[in-house]
This record gives structure tokens, sequence and C-alpha cells, in this order.
């Protein structure tokens, strides 16, 4: 009864900050150990929407993130998302965004499974935050090279890594229609509402099936790799529709 008490009081405390947890992000056996931790910060600008795009990578390709947590300190009106990489890669790309008119504050928080990497001085790992201001003004020749850069790509999304004893236990198509000056946007969950999954996601496939850059962007915004579920979050470029294809696979232990 405790255990489904304190559960209940984290989901509402997600809901309502805007917080981000995936993978393990703390275990009494020291196993896991945050390894880095930045705050990021936006003051409010009047109706202006803030962004910060984070990039954290390790210096070797042998250490693999276990858990993040992205933390909302300010009053639960911004979006966290993991747009790149996560749980099971060295890298993470992570995407801040606040209502129009406010501001933003995250402490963002990474774990390994790597005991040596905790003694490591944060100059060792390469972490980037990018600022983006929606006044500023850019020349039209920057312009056409960012529009033909998103026209030649598609919005994948992938996380983690499927292997030998992994099974499929969810794939969905999710497709909407897009509309003129609309942005689509669609929530899956798994498992939906009313059932149960006993396996462990191992990996999470988001394909993009407009390949010509014009398709939506995928993002975990809750649970996720080795987690029993995960919710995910697809949202259409304006004017556009949505045409994805979700593969969940896990492991029952």
């Amino acid at each position: 009864m405790l255990k489904e008490f304190i559960l209940v009081v984290t989901l509402l405390a997600l809901v309502q900050s805007s917080s981000v947890y995936v993978g393990h992000v703390y275990d009494q056996t020291g196993l896991v150990r945050k390894v880095y931790d930045k705050m990021i910060e936006s003051t409010a600008i009047p109706l202006i929407k803030r962004e910060e795009e984070v990039y954290f990578e390790y210096p070797a390709g042998d250490q693999k993130i276990k858990g993040i947590a992205i933390k909302d300190l300010h009053d639960g009106k911004a979006e966290a998302s993991i747009t790149r990489g996560g749980l099971g890669f060295g890298f993470v790309n992570i995407k801040l965004k606040s209502e129009r008119g406010s501001g933003l504050k995250y402490l963002i928080e990474i774990f390994a499974h790597h005991p040596d990497l905790y003694k490591r001085t944060p100059t060792n790992y390469h972490f980037s935050a990018k600022r983006t201001n929606k006044m500023r003004t850019s020349s039209i020749a920057i312009l056409l090279c960012l529009i033909g850069a998103a026209c030649s790509q598609s919005h994948d999304l992938v996380i983690g890594q499927a292997q030998y004893g992994d099974v499929i236990v969810y794939k969905a198509d999710e497709v909407r229609y897009g509309f003129p000056f609309i942005v689509r946007q669609s929530i899956l969950e798994y498992p939906e509402q009313g059932q149960k999954n006993y396996a462990y996601i191992k990996a999470i496939y988001i394909k993009d099936n407009d390949r010509d850059g014009t398709g939506g962007y995928p993002s975990i915004s809750a649970g996720g790799v080795g987690q029993r579920f995960v919710k995910i979050k697809l949202k259409s470029q304006r004017g556009s529709g949505l045409n994805f294809t979700v593969t969940i696979y896990g492991r029952y232990v």
C-alpha cells in the first residue's frame, strides 16, 4: 500500500511539474551513479517561447547512459523531451521549450552504470546547451540552408537496441492528416489504459514514414527503455500531418 501511494504521488508530481524521468535514476546498490548535472535557465520574454537544446556525450564509446532526470524547477509550464540518443547510447539530445511569454528552469541529471565515471572531472565530458531566441533575425541564405537540410532527412527516433531474446510487444501506425496552419499532435501510451505489461522495454523504434523532411517530430515524455511503460509524443510541423510507425521491443524476465 505504501509503495502504491508513493507511486501515485510521484505520477502526480510528474504531471504537474513537466519533469521527465527515464531509466534508472536511483539505485540503492550504488551501481548506477550520477555522472553529470547541469542547470538550464531562460528568463521569460513577453510573447516569446524560449527554447533550449542540450547535448551530452561521453568521450568514449563504451559507456552507456542508464538514466536521465530532467527536473522542472519552474512552474510546470514548459515541455521537456528526448529527441535523440538516450538510454543505451553514449549521447543524448534534450529539448526544452517554454510556453509563450514564460521562462524555463530545469536541472538535468545523467546517470550511468559505470562507477569509475563518477570520479572523472566534468571537463572529460562534452556538454553543450544551444540557446535560441525566436526574436533573432536570420538571413535569407541561412534560412534557405535550414529548409534544404530539413527537407533532406526524416525524423526517426531510436532508443535502446533490440537483442536476441527480445520480442515485439507493441507495434502501431499513427497517421493524421494535415490541415493548413494547424499543428497535429498524438500521444501514444504503452501499455494502454486498462492493460498490463510484464515485459521490460529494451528498445523503441519510431520511424517517420514521410522521408522528405515534412514529417513530424517524435519524443519520449515518460518511461521508456528499462521501464514497463512509455509515453510517446508525436507532433507535426505546422500545416503538415503525421505518419509514424512505432515498434517497441521488450523482454520477459
